[in-house]
C-alpha cells in the first residue's frame, strides 16, 4: 500500500508537504516553491505514469529546507516509489559536503550539497499503482475543497494544478 497526502501552508506563501503513508512508515517531505511547482510536477508525474505502463518519473524537491527526489517506476500494475533526502542543515549530507558549501560560497559547492540524486534512500516501497494513483488524486480533491484554488494560488505562487490531478 502506497497513500499520498498533500498540504499546502497556506498560512506561509511557498511552502507544501508531501505526506508518503506505505504499510510500516510515514514520511512528510517537504517542498518549497523555490524552482518551480513541486505540486504540479507530481500530479504530472503520475499523468505521464497512467500513459506508460512500464514508464519512470521524477519530482526533484529541491530548495530550503530539504531537498529530496521522488522517482516513480511503473510496471504493469505496480508502482516502486523510492525517496532519497537530505536536509540543508545537514544532519543527513554528508559532513565535508556541507562544510566545503559554507566554507567556499561556490556555486558548484551548494549545488553539490543541494542534489539529492547521489544520496541513501530514505524510503522505497512497492505497491499497487491504481492505490496510488487513487490516493493522490483524493489528497487534490480533499486540497481543493479546503482551501479553494484561488487561496493555493496566492499563497503558493502558483496554479493549482486541476488540469493535471
Amino acid at each position: 500500500m502506497i497513500r499520498f497526502g498533500i498540504q499546502v501552508h497556506v498560512s506561509r506563501a511557498g511552502w507544501a508537504t508531501v505526506h508518503l503513508d506505505t504499510e510500516d512508515r510515514g514520511l512528510n517531505i517537504r517542498c518549497s516553491d523555490l524552482g518551480g511547482d513541486r505540486i504540479g510536477q507530481l500530479a504530472r508525474a503520475f499523468v505521464q505514469l497512467l500513459g506508460d505502463s512500464h514508464g519512470k518519473a521524477e519530482v526533484d524537491c529541491c530548495g530550503e529546507p530539504e531537498n529530496a527526489l521522488i522517482k516513480l517506476q511503473r510496471d504493469e500494475s505496480e508502482l516502486e516509489v523510492a525517496v532519497k533526502r537530505y536536509h540543508w542543515e545537514g544532519d543527513c549530507a554528508p559532513q565535508d559536503v556541507v562544510h566545503r558549501a559554507i566554507k567556499s560560497g561556490k556555486i558548484r559547492d551548494w549545488d553539490e550539497l543541494r542534489h539529492a540524486r547521489n544520496k541513501k534512500v530514505a524510503l522505497r516501497q512497492f505497491g499497487p499503482f491504481v492505490e496510488a494513483i487513487r490516493s493522490l488524486v483524493q489528497s487534490f480533491q480533499y486540497l481543493e475543497d479546503r482551501i479553494g484554488s484561488k487561496q493555493y494560488e496566492g499563497k503558493w505562487g502558483l496554479l493549482f494544478p486541476r488540469s493535471s490531478y
